[in-house]
């Protein structure tokens, strides 16, 4: 009887000792009891670890954006055709009718064109009110020591100027009278010539100004701040105004 509980225990303790090896071994089947570390089987590659890795277990893969297009170095070439140029050197006769419809189709440029050649002919109006006295001039002319070559150039000059004047005397006062109104509309536009020329109302009297109460008023409104806007686009006619009011005022 004592034998038989010897016997027993014996084979509770041999298989305790089995399933305490076969727990060490990670429950690999082909591990025998008994064996050492020493004779387990290889690591087992990482790619295979990560392959057959779970996907909550898997490292999260990063997404690059693609790079974006590059910034074009240049704007793209124009489409629409250049405007028409403005006439070149025509008599008045022609070159005002001209400018005239183009200006009213909204063309900044023949705009000021025709305002500018308005204007000259408001001063050359107002200049040469009455015409010459020619023998006048010679007496005064020989003088003042002026020689033939001088002379025949004065001669020249004063020819022009008058054959200018009767142009002038041939367009229509009232469109003569639309001179500023005419640059008003081209400095609007952005023309700055036209800025600097509405500022300083060439070939309007400040007589005239106060007797136009609707010229009074856009000068009022606009003069000052269309110089300024020409100073700063760097018109050196805007500075030289600038400049010749400022010494005026000191000199007066």
């Amino acid at each position: 009887m004592r034998n038989r509980w010897v016997i027993a225990i014996v084979v509770v303790l041999l298989l305790a000792t089995a399933m305490g090896w076969r727990l060490k071994s990670g429950g690999n089947p082909d591990l025998e009891v008994g064996s050492a570390p020493s004779d387990m089987a290889e690591p087992v590659p990482e790619a295979a670890l990560a392959a057959d890795a779970s996907p909550a277990q898997k490292p999260p893969t990063l997404k690059i954006a693609a790079p974006a297009a590059p910034l074009r170095q240049s704007p793209p070439p124009a489409t629409s055709t250049p405007p028409n140029p403005l006439p070149g050197a025509l008599p008045l006769a022609e070159l005002v009718p001209l400018l005239e419809a183009r200006a009213r189709a909204g063309d900044a440029a023949a705009a000021c064109r025709l305002g500018v050649e308005l204007s000259k002919c408001r001063h050359k109006l107002r200049s040469l009110s009455t015409a010459p006295d020619e023998q006048m001039d010679e007496t005064r002319w020989r003088e003042q020591g002026r020689s033939d070559a001088q002379i025949a150039s004065l001669r020249d000059q004063r020819r022009r100027r008058l054959h200018q004047r009767a142009a002038c005397e041939a367009l229509p006062p009232e469109l003569i009278d639309r001179a500023p109104w005419f640059m008003l509309q081209a400095a609007l536009a952005g023309n700055a010539s036209a800025m600097v020329a509405f500022a300083r109302l060439e070939g309007v009297t400040m007589a005239g100004l106060v007797a136009d109460p609707a010229l009074y008023e856009q000068y009022r409104l606009h003069a000052f701040g269309l110089w300024e806007r020409a100073l700063h686009q760097g018109s050196m006619d805007a500075l030289w105004l600038w400049y010749g009011a400022v010494n005026d005022g000191w000199q007066n």
